[in-house]
């Protein structure tokens, strides 16, 4: 397993009540924000000046981290490219999505149970080389992970997220320190990350041609469950991002995959 998967999985596991109220990950930086303000001037630092910075996921924690009660009264600035705390894939909201992912997830370890303390249990006598050298990948689709509202399986003094980031902007309940600055902004071919961790990219050598696009759209589909009408979206997604003005550009056919890519990034990266 990839280690940013993995890290996704043990990080954000969360089964929607108290069994496992997600956020772990978020928490460790919590942690590590605290160990900044309780340090920093050792380091000629200002703990009132601290600032966060993230790309992608990085930018929508950043951003989480500004509007969490655990944290927003530490954080001074923050700089978040190509992601938002606001975005559709920063958090899961959908509680049946979070107690199915951990559900799902279980079954690959062999905790074969719907009780969500039971699989809790059984996950816990796993080793740490059965955690990290497991797979998760289901046939279809895939298995989002992420930062969860925790308001109904935490204590209100330890809740990292007791409302999503859009209710709490809308409502105004968040207030920032003074002098609060945020920058953000995205870069161009933002897909081109993923094509480097690509495992048949790296063994054709980068280069691709049309069957091997095609191969990729049919990934896409299956990653994103297009089981309505799969071979229109496959028309849809060849229209968009096929090089008609040059249909055996290699390099061309390769900037459409590219931006197939950004399209899943921005989706659900």
């Amino acid at each position: 397993m990839p280690h940013a998967a993995f890290f996704r999985f043990v990080g954000f596991f969360a089964t929607a009540d108290n069994s496992s109220a997600g956020n772990y990950g978020m928490l460790d930086q919590v942690q590590a924000i605290q160990w900044v303000r309780d340090n920093i001037r050792q380091f000629n630092g200002d703990p009132e000046q601290i600032t966060l910075f993230g790309p992608g996921s990085g930018g929508a924690s950043a951003g989480l981290l500004a509007l969490s009660p655990l944290t927003r009264r530490f954080v001074k600035r923050v700089i978040a490219t190509s992601g938002s705390a606001v975005a559709d894939w920063a958090t899961l909201k959908d509680y049946k999505l979070i107690r199915n992912n951990s559900i799902v997830a279980g079954y690959f370890y062999g905790c074969r149970t719907y009780h969500t303390h039971k699989l809790m249990e059984c996950l816990k006598s796993r080793s740490y080389t059965d955690v990290s050298l497991t797979v998760v990948k289901p046939a279809v689709g895939w298995l989002p992970w992420g930062p969860v509202p925790d308001f109904a399986t935490r204590p209100r003094e330890l809740q990292f997220m007791p409302d999503l980031p859009e209710h709490l902007l809308d409502r105004g309940n968040v207030f920032f320190p003074p002098g609060f600055a945020y920058l953000t902004g995205i870069t161009r071919d933002e897909g081109a990350s993923m094509l480097l961790e690509d495992d048949d990219m790296i063994v054709n050598g980068f280069n691709v041609d049309k069957a091997f696009f095609a191969k990729k759209v049919e990934e896409f589909v299956k990653i994103y469950n297009a089981t309505l009408n799969p071979d229109a979206f496959k028309q849809a997604i060849n229209f968009m991002y096929s090089p008609y003005t040059d249909l055996n550009n290699d390099t061309l056919i390769r900037q459409g995959i590219v931006n197939v890519s950004i399209t899943g990034i921005f989706i659900n990266a």
